[in-house]
């Protein structure tokens, strides 16, 4: 499933043409030329006067503007004027902007978007050495509420002589494990003061599921805003870890302490991550820069970051991009002339089931019905599976997500069904060349740029209208992350793709001209011509034995990267 693309610098020019007025407050009404500009757009009260002087910029970075094409579904507004906006609501999802939008369909805000800043209740969680002690003393500090460590609470009722204290330094002494009680108790007792009324950062605790529900006990479920998860590869964990010099740092130990860390997490982060509280971080990097990473996402507001992942998540995202294989050769099979889409989609939900995985796409936003998006002929994406029958002549886009253990895999080919015109066959076929030309270019050190220019070569060479709106993605525990990838770009520009990112590559391509629209049921996107359109998408990781595809089969494939590694 594609990720809509936000507004382009060439875009600004709107702002010019269309954004509130500035007019004195004894106008009193509201200046009817910018519905001579845009007549679809509503009705704006004015600004009344230029932004005194504080510390938020009154039209921060990255505000959408208005763009008819840049309404469609999954996108998120930023307005002018946030700093005074309660947060009670969030903006409705739309397949469609038009007049009084923006007031229609909101749904509740998640707790933590209703509470002010920096009224935060954080769980830090990593791995040994990932720095998450150094870290979550670092974010505390900035955000002005306690680091909260087990470790540092016993060795102060220790060195303080409490009762507590005394209990675990027996414990501690005989090598015993301190049990939950104690450890909820001194919590208890740490959370009641009055620094941490205001938020706090825990470190150490929970470390598992029973723990979990221990810490329920004391602050409920909705106590936690957030759970920040310190990824680490595992080999750069060992480099760094080795390079600290200590005689107990040998790489056996490391590895060890590495996989009993993910064992125990794993129903921990199962628990937190089905509440919706789990935010992922990359550990690597300069110090500073990990600090910015949790402080953007959760003090600052909604930045989402790139995630990293371990070998073990891949393991996971191997098996649902299997799965989304799997339902790839059952809908090649099974698409010919006279099969409904809806017989389709009952394939796809019959393999998700039994391979043990849950849909991506099924009930997405809350409102996305179907385990696929069946496009045929001129819808490009998000097609709703209906009683629509096939016909000789046509061409189909199947698009597939599954998620195991938390994890997605996702997908897309294109096919024809039945006799097809050369001028459909060779869109079909430009367009997975131009999928495979974009899988070459990940690999580690490379640039995003690198990939959107390579899939725009072919596109544009071919005449084709490459479709600008809505992109490729990263994707891991969330179907849509950080980047956007989108089937245009610069070689050599762009972030630089490394070991551990996962990204969907997707180019879409129209026969005619590039611009979409989108149908009444805020999904099927069309092109806007009435001209054929092609999609192609695969899951692509760059792990630590190199760059797979994870939606190619039952196993995980290398990518090739000679010129002549095009498949059919």
């Amino acid at each position: 499933m594609v990720h809509p693309h936000p507004v382009r610098p060439r875009d600004l020019l709107h702002l010019l043409l269309h954004r509130n007025p500035v007019r004195s407050r004894e106008a009193g009404r509201d200046d009817p030329a910018p519905g001579w500009v845009r007549p679809r757009c509503q009705a704006r009260s004015p600004d009344f006067e230029a932004p005194g002087v504080h510390s938020e910029p009154d039209h921060p970075a990255r505000l959408l503007l208005p763009r008819d094409d840049l309404c469609a579904a999954g996108h998120r507004r930023r307005h002018l004027g946030h700093r005074n906006r309660i947060l009670g609501s969030l903006d409705p999802h739309r397949g469609r902007c038009g007049p009084r939008d923006d007031e229609a369909d909101r749904v509740p805000a998640h707790h933590a978007q209703l509470r002010g800043n920096p009224h935060l209740r954080l769980l830090f969680v990593g791995p040994p050495g990932a720095g998450k002690g150094t870290q979550a003393q670092r974010v505390a500090d900035a955000l002005g509420i306690p680091h909260i460590s087990t470790g540092d609470m016993f060795r102060h009722h220790v060195s303080t002589g409490t009762e507590l204290g005394r209990k675990v330094d027996e414990i501690m002494r005989s090598g015993g494990y301190v049990p939950d009680e104690i450890t909820v108790s001194m919590l208890e007792g740490r959370m009641a003061m009055d620094d941490a009324e205001g938020g706090f950062i825990l470190d150490g605790f929970p470390r598992t599921a029973a723990q979990v529900e221990a810490l329920d006990g004391l602050i409920g479920e909705d106590g936690l805003d957030h759970v920040v998860v310190f990824n680490v590869d595992e080999d750069e964990l060992v480099e760094r870890l080795l390079a600290r010099g200590r005689a107990d740092d040998t790489e056996e130990t490391i590895r060890t302490r590495f996989h009993v860390y993910q064992d125990q997490t794993a129903p921990l982060l199962d628990v937190y991550g089905r509440r919706g509280l789990i935010l992922e971080v990359d550990g690597i990097g300069p110090v500073d820069e990990v600090t910015d990473n949790p402080l953007r996402r959760t003090h600052r507001g909604r930045d989402r970051m790139i995630t990293i992942k371990s070998r073990r998540e891949f393991a996971k995202m191997e098996k649902a991009g299997a799965t989304v294989a799997a339902i790839h050769e059952a809908v090649r099979e099974a698409a010919a002339p006279g099969v409904s889409l809806l017989e389709l989609e009952e394939i796809s939900a019959k393999i998700i089931e039994d391979h043990g995985c849950t849909s991506s796409f099924l009930n997405y936003h809350g409102t996305y019905p179907a385990t696929l998006c069946l496009s045929p002929n001129d819808v490009i994406v998000h097609g709703i599976p209906n009683e629509y029958r096939l016909e000789e002549g046509d061409i189909l886009s199947v698009d597939a997500g599954a998620i195991y253990q938390g994890f997605h895999g996702d997908a897309a080919f294109t096919i024809g069904i039945g006799d097809i015109t050369e001028e459909a066959r060779h869109l079909i076929e430009t367009t997975e060349e131009a999928l495979w030309a974009g899988i070459r270019q990940v690999r580690s050190g490379n640039r995003l740029g690198d990939i959107g220019a390579a899939v725009a070569e072919i596109g544009s060479a071919h005449g084709y209208g490459i479709v600008e709106e809505y992109v490729g993605h990263g994707i891991g525990r969330e179907m849509h992350e950080e980047p956007q990838v989108p089937n245009y770009g610069e070689p050599g520009s762009g972030m630089k793709l490394r070991k551990g990112m996962a990204l969907c590559i997707e180019p879409m391509f129209n026969i005619g001209k590039r611009h979409t629209k989108v149908d009444p049921d805020g999904w099927t996107v069309r092109t806007a011509d009435g001209t054929l359109s092609a999609h192609w998408e695969h899951t692509v990781a760059i792990t630590p034995d190199g760059p797979m595809i994870f939606t190619a089969g039952e196993k995980p494939v290398p990518v090739e990267f000679e010129e002549a590694a095009s498949r059919g």
